[in-house]
């Protein structure tokens, strides 16, 4: 599936699906909240380095961990995906630790207050949050995804990228993260995909034209 390996790249519909559109445009009611959100306690702290080094290797090969969300004109056409050129992985995975004594009322607090804050709609929709701190020498893991990333079976397969099944398990090849992006974005600048570059004209031409196809189909039907 990576493209580092020289394997089979893994590809998104670059398009919103109806479902996808719809947990994006209800956001905009703080009570409906879209997001899944995963909370692991560990039995020491997280080594912060190598887990950065997991999630880099999962960004470079999963295109929808580096895309953010490009709204259509009004909503006359679904919002698309395009690659975020200035995505930065120290946003996305942060590193903090509870207060003294760190109990896990403490932490569930942390969660939930982590869960409540919204995302930053103009960068990709996922989170992860080292925590030190808990009593007994133990750590955490906090992740939140939007619906529009991914579902909870997805968010599952997602974790075997960062959890895994041995202690000392090797640390995967260092990726330039920086050039995976810089090659996305200039393959979607050549393919006249990132709609991130375009006109409003030609945003409002695209929207109209598949709010045209698309009543043309409920018609037909």
């Amino acid at each position: 599936m990576s493209t580092t390996t020289g394997t089979r790249e893994l590809r998104f519909e670059q398009k919103m699906s109806d479902a996808e559109a719809l947990m994006w445009n209800i956001e905009k009611d703080p009570w409906l909240n879209p997001s899944g959100a995963i909370i692991s306690t560990l039995d020491r702290p997280l080594d912060v380095k190598q887990f950065k080094a997991r999630i880099r290797s999962a960004v470079a090969d999963i295109p929808r961990l580096r895309e953010r969300v490009v709204p259509g004109f009004g909503r006359l056409s679904p919002p698309t995906w395009a690659t975020d050129p200035e995505f930065d992985l120290a946003y996305h995975v942060r590193h903090i630790a509870l207060p003294v004594p760190g109990t896990e009322r403490q932490l569930l607090d942390l969660a939930t207050r982590l869960y409540e804050d919204p995302f930053d709609r103009t960068r990709p929709l996922w989170m992860f949050v080292c925590i030190d701190g808990l009593d007994s020498g133990r750590g955490a893991v906090f992740s939140k995804m939007h619906h529009t990333v991914t579902d909870g079976v997805g968010a599952i397969r997602l974790s075997e990228r960062y959890i895994e099944a041995e202690r000392e398990a090797p640390v995967p090849e260092f990726v330039d993260l920086d050039q995976v992006i810089a090659n996305a974005v200039a393959a979607e600048h050549a393919d006249d995909e990132n709609v991130c570059g375009v006109s409003s004209v030609d945003s409002l031409r695209r929207s109209l034209s598949h709010a045209t196809r698309r009543q043309t189909g409920f018609a037909r039907r």
